[in-house]
């Protein structure tokens, strides 16, 4: 347990400490609790405080795909917190997420996928941190700006898509109308150009996602 009294690492958190500064991309996972994220996630974020006076110093530029598993149908709470801690990291979170909803439906007893869309938008979301922080490290000095834009226009194509699918399949007929707000897409895509796309803006494109909005 970390404490900043006694942060001397012991075998365990010095594992995580060296794995996720070595890395070039991480992908974080944890299940909602009370509105955030699981203590056990926290108190391992909370040592990674230690690489503060590392050169470069915690997680910067690492790339982090983010997921979520909630009981019930809200999820985007632990995404944010996750967004929060990866800025304070200084590291990139990529613009696609994945909160799962409902997940004592989509896994099974064993931790297997049982939802085919869950699996590939999880599928997505990997190859997104893959594909950016590949991008990153064989770059010297990277464009994060044109990445980032980039990022942001694959996932409101990938939006696009999902919502037109989720349209043929509520009629018999071809979604013609069924599309995200183009008000909405542009906001998310301007919004990515920063470190981290605004919650409020993520939240609007999940929602139209999902077919709430």
């Amino acid at each position: 347990m970390y404490n900043p009294d006694d942060d001397e690492p012991g075998e365990a958190a010095t594992r995580v400490i060296e794995s996720c500064y070595s890395a070039d991309g991480l992908i974080w996972s944890s299940p909602l609790y009370q509105g955030t994220i699981s203590g056990a996630l926290k108190n391992a974020l909370d040592w990674l405080h230690l690489l503060g006076p590392r050169e470069p110093s915690y997680l910067h530029d690492k790339v982090i795909g983010l997921i979520s598993a909630a009981g019930g149908t809200q999820g985007l709470q632990a995404i944010n917190t996750m967004e929060f801690a990866t800025r304070a990291l200084r590291g990139w979170a990529v613009p696609y997420v994945v909160p799962v909803a409902s997940a004592a439906s989509v896994f099974d007893a064993e931790g297997r996928i049982q939802d085919q869309a869950v699996g590939l938008q999880l599928e997505r979301l990997g190859q997104e941190v893959v594909r950016v922080a590949e991008r990153f490290a064989t770059h010297e000095s990277p464009d994060h700006q044109a990445e980032c834009d980039h990022a942001a226009a694959r996932v409101a194509a990938a939006v696009q898509e999902g919502c037109l699918r989720r349209g043929e399949a509520m009629t018999d007929e071809p979604a013609t109308e069924v599309a995200l707000d183009p008000e909405a897409t542009q906001a998310f895509a301007e919004g990515v150009r920063d470190r981290s796309c605004d919650p409020a803006i993520r939240a609007t494109t999940r929602r139209a996602r999902s077919g709430t909005a």
